[in-house]
């Protein structure tokens, strides 16, 4: 089972994604939200070797923190995940993807 952080607060999500060495993958979605929890139960059941170099976080788009980071980073709609390289985005993908989809996306941005 991969290990998804929560992210509360904008200096942890600076922090998360300026983390070197990795690919840093965020996942932005809302406990009300029908295809969140669903991405969320992918997400979980990906495993360590699946997500080997990958660094998984999650934020609630929701949390008071986090409306001025979604107007930043233009968020239109959730689930939405976007790929962190050194600080970086590389790419997006909004929607409940399945697992083929979002391996796929995690190898493509390494």
């Amino acid at each position: 089972m991969a290990e998804i952080r929560e992210i509360k607060s904008n200096d942890e999500f600076q922090e998360f994604i300026n983390n070197p060495n990795s690919l840093n993958i965020i996942k932005i979605g809302a406990s009300w939200c029908g295809p969140c929890r669903v991405l969320v139960g992918t997400l979980n059941n990906l495993t360590q070797e699946e997500v080997e170099g990958i660094m998984l976080g999650e934020v609630d788009a929701d949390d008071e923190w986090f409306e001025d980071k979604a107007v930043e980073l233009k968020i239109r709609g959730i689930p939405v995940i976007i790929a962190y390289k050194d600080g970086a985005e590389v790419e997006r993908l909004t929607g409940a993807a399945p697992k083929a989809t979002l391996i796929e996306f995690f190898e493509r941005n390494k």
